[in-house]
Formats: structure tokens, sequence, C-alpha cells
């Protein structure tokens, strides 16, 4: 596969969201996307991160700039130094906030305030209970043991259903530990 001085362009421009989605993934658990999905997460992150920049910066990050030489198009990236360190910031930054803000479940906490939504921002009820609270859980087992403990760890996917519990014991039938 040859890799042409356009797509290069399209992947330094669209670069800032491409980390940002990167970084998003890293600190929220969420399901794994197609391409198509990822794409358009990076579209969309890296407009709001040159909007932003827009606003605080004369210039933008990455230039194409198109000269005729021989009557064909010859292209070029030309990076200007400060808004590219602006964009990289943000593109590290913005994804921590909205990972803060999911797994705190901040936004969806004032949107069922304001009565427009019952739902949570965590992926699962598993990781929502989990993370919620920090207090022992005991845990039934198929066959029929019962385990006390501190939630420590738990696994990014509900299928896979693993749990690390800190300082566990048995329960006995009679309810000791």
């Amino acid at each position: 596969m040859k890799l042409t001085q356009e797509t290069l362009s399209i992947l330094v421009f669209l670069a800032p969201g491409l980390i940002s989605s990167v970084v998003l993934s890293a600190v929220v658990i969420r399901k794994t996307s197609d391409t198509f999905s990822r794409a358009a997460e990076a579209l969309i992150f890296s407009f709001f991160i040159y909007i932003a920049i827009g606003f605080f910066e004369k210039g933008i990050p990455v230039t194409l700039v198109t000269t005729e030489v021989n009557g064909s198009s010859a292209y070029q990236l030309r990076l200007s130094p400060l808004p590219l360190i602006a964009a990289l910031g943000l593109a590290l930054a913005l994804p921590l906030l909205i990972g803060l803000s999911i797994n705190k479940d901040v936004h969806m906490k004032l949107l069922r305030l304001l009565a427009t939504t019952n739902l949570q921002a965590r992926e699962s009820t598993w990781t929502a209970v989990l993370s919620a609270h920090s207090c022992h859980v005991v845990i039934n087992l198929s066959n029929g043991n019962r385990l006390f403990g501190w939630p420590q760890y738990s696994s990014r996917s509900v299928d896979e259903g693993l749990i690390y519990l800190q300082d566990p014991a048995w329960v006995t039938d009679d309810g000791k530990y």
C-alpha cells in the first residue's frame, strides 16, 4: 500500500483527534467500536480542538500548501509550532476531562437532575455499582460457596465477569467468616 502525500496530510490533520480517541479509550470502559465510529470520533475531536485553538491562536497547527509544478499539483505540510503544541495539549486534556465526567457520572447526574434521562454514563451496571460504592460485597458462586471482600479491581467486560477482592474471606453456612 502506497502512502501518498495527501493521505499523510489527512493523518497529520486528524492527529489531535486520533490521540484524543486513544486517550479516551484508555481512561473509559466502553464497547469496542467499528472503524467508521472511531474515524467519526477522531473527526469530532479534531473539529473541537481546532475550533478551540482558533479562539486563542492566530494560526492553525497544520496548513496544506499547494503549489503548481510542471502542470501538476504538489502538496506540502506547513506546521506552526505554537498552535501545534496547543493542539497536543488539548488532544490530551479534552479526553481526560470527558473521561472524568463519564467515570464520575457528572454530566448524567446533571441530566437526571433536570429529568432529561434516567440513564447513567458508565458502560454497564457492573461497572456503575463497583465504581460508585466503596464497601464490601458478598459474591455467590455457582457451586453454592460465598465469598466476602472489598472489590479492588474488576474486568472491563461484563461477559468476562472477573473481580478481584481485597482481604477476601469465605462465608460459611452459619454466616461466619
